[in-house]
């Protein structure tokens, strides 16, 4: 089966703390990227269906070839969700499988950047957000 990173790329990013919704996020890509609307797959542009993944299986060319799913369509636009960021790197670090996904992990890098969510003001913020929630000291 072949795996590839779906090209890096940098759409505007959803700034709320929606929860993410994987199953609906895909629903909403499948009708964002088909011609009617419908999400029929034979409607599907699957050029645009695979920016809202990390890696494409096979072909590209049926809903079950795109995994890792991390944006979602917002007023008609595809955004990066952070929460989608989140659930898919860590499917990617092997959350589901126990199996890494290299290619994954290095469409989604370019995401956690774009989150800040990496290294010492990663940890800073959870850091933050933990004392927040305990009452701080």
């Amino acid at each position: 089966m072949f795996k590839a990173a779906v090209a890096t790329h940098n759409p505007p990013k959803d700034e709320s703390d929606r929860p993410w919704d994987g199953a609906g996020a895909r629903g909403r890509l499948r009708r964002w990227a088909s011609s009617d609307g419908s999400g029929d797959p034979d409607t599907i542009n699957w050029s645009r269906y695979r920016q809202g993944f990390a890696v494409v299986t096979d072909a590209g060319d049926k809903l079950g070839d795109f995994g890792f799913p991390h944006h979602d369509v917002i007023d008609g636009r595809m955004k990066t969700i952070r929460s989608g960021v989140i659930a898919a790197w860590g499917a990617a670090r092997g959350g589901r499988t126990g199996q890494d996904n290299p290619e994954a992990q290095r469409h989604l890098q370019a995401h956690r950047k774009q989150f800040d969510l990496e290294g010492a003001s990663a940890a800073r913020r959870l850091a933050s957000a933990l004392l927040l929630e305990l009452g701080g000291w």
